[in-house]
């Protein structure tokens, strides 16, 4: 018995391998009106590493896995089943993009933006004023600048306890977004050095360094610094492939040596000589989405009962401080998953759905997220602009990290910033149009 379910495990690489040529033939054949990549080829990329490369790594390249992905059982016929939902949840979210393409509706979304080089610059200034306002309200409650640099790691790791001021430090995140505007306007309007669009670019720069040293998020710094060669590759529609040599330098840096460079701070003796380099961790990185789809259907939902969609609901909740709530917001979906495997574990776009409601789970948000990415499409259609080319190549990277990282709580929490600047550019810089009568 042992064995059939072993090699229905194995049949899971069959899967996806049929997942893997529909990603591959749906990037090559379609037209992307963005050149040379769009937010589809971002989630592209993101659903082959997180669906389609784990089985076989496992199944056949025999790597060696982390401690925590050994709690899940990949021999008992739940990891086909697994690759199957994720290929469901795939054609689903193409389902999406091209139902909202076809609707009339979509072609009332706002797509038609001012572009006033004076009225940017003061919507770059806004947001980045009101950042560092929020950066140094959230340095003052946490002790100072030193606490600042040395606490980053300990509040991830859990060893010191959470500021309950700590939500502050989320709405300072409107910096990096003030920092590539003023990028926009250096490379794009005047490009002498050092006149003031090139010094704010490098002062917010820099506090935008700071700001994710202390979240000590390899992600969130890594994504940062590739934007602004997506941002260059876009808007002069040339190949990124110039550009792959440093972005991978900085990927494989933040992978094998991100966490030790956090800890500069926090360790006496600092050094990077102990770290292992080897082609396993990198797999691992991506490896969660799949051993935690496995995970679900092997022990069928948390507490045998779907989610319901409430996570979503806990995520607003989770935005407002702990020390104006007047009742404890109950444990998100990430904190569960984490819990079970004794550490922190993200949760994906597919899992996220089976939790809520199973199957109907992964079709319902798949097919509604293809339909949120066509939606954004049609919105920052002009790469012209530069205020709409810094937001399409914000949501790149937000929509497609949303495949590995999707929980409501967390989402909402990193991006929060990125969404009411969104919000306030569709209604400031929209142009209106006069009815005639």
């Amino acid at each position: 018995m042992e064995g059939i379910l072993f090699i229905m495990g194995i049949y899971s690489t069959v899967v996806s391998s049929a997942l893997g040529l529909i990603i591959i033939l749906n990037e090559i054949l379609r037209t992307k009106k963005t050149k040379p990549v769009d937010i589809l080829t971002g989630v592209n990329v993101l659903f082959f590493l997180s669906f389609v490369i784990p089985p076989f790594s496992y199944y056949f390249w025999d790597i060696e896995t982390t401690k925590w992905a050994h709690i899940v059982n990949l021999n008992n016929g739940s990891s086909l089943i697994a690759t199957f939902y994720s290929l469901i949840g795939y054609l689903m979210l193409i389902a999406g993009y091209h139902f909202w393409g076809k609707l009339n509706l979509s072609k009332k979304t706002p797509s038609n933006f001012e572009l006033n080089e004076s009225k940017i610059e003061k919507f770059a200034h806004f947001l980045g004023i009101i950042g560092i306002v929020f950066l140094v309200i959230f340095i003052y409650f946490i002790g100072g600048i030193s606490n600042f640099f040395s606490t980053n790691t300990l509040y991830r790791s859990g060893s010191i306890d959470v500021s309950p001021f700590a939500f502050i430090r989320n709405l300072a995140l409107f910096i990096p977004l003030s920092c590539q505007i003023f990028y926009c306007l250096y490379k794009f309007y005047d490009k002498r050095l050092l006149n003031k669009y090139h010094i704010l670019f490098i002062f917010y720069f820099i506090l935008s360094l700071s700001l994710y040293f202390n979240r000590a998020t390899r992600m969130g710094l890594l994504v940062f610094l590739i934007s602004f060669f997506v941002i260059n590759a876009i808007y002069y529609r040339k190949s990124i492939v110039k550009y792959i040599p440093i972005i991978i330098i900085l990927f494989l840096t933040f992978l094998f040596y991100g966490k030790r460079f956090y800890n500069f701070f926090v360790l006496d003796e600092f050094t990077i000589s102990d770290v292992d380099v080897n082609i396993d961790i990198f797999i691992n990185q991506f490896s969660f989405p799949f051993f935690t789809l496995t995970n679900a259907i092997d022990n069928s939902f948390f507490n045998n009962t779907p989610r319901l969609f409430m996570d979503f609901i806990y995520g607003i909740l989770n935005l407002f401080p702990t020390i104006i709530l007047p009742f404890d917001v109950p444990k998100n979906i990430t904190q569960l998953n984490s819990d079970f495997f004794s550490m922190g574990i993200p949760i994906d776009l597919i899992s996220l759905g089976y939790y809520s409601f199973g199957i109907s789970g992964i079709i319902i948000i798949t097919f509604l997220f293809g339909m949120f990415i066509k939606v954004i499409e049609n919105i920052l259609m002009d790469k012209k602009n530069i205020l709409t080319l810094v937001f399409y190549t914000q949501f790149i990277f937000f929509i497609s990290l949303r495949i590995p990282y999707a929980g409501p709580t967390n989402v909402l929490k990193s991006n929060i910033c990125l969404l009411i600047s969104f919000i306030i550019y569709i209604f400031v810089f929209e142009k209106k149009s006069v009815k005639k009568f």
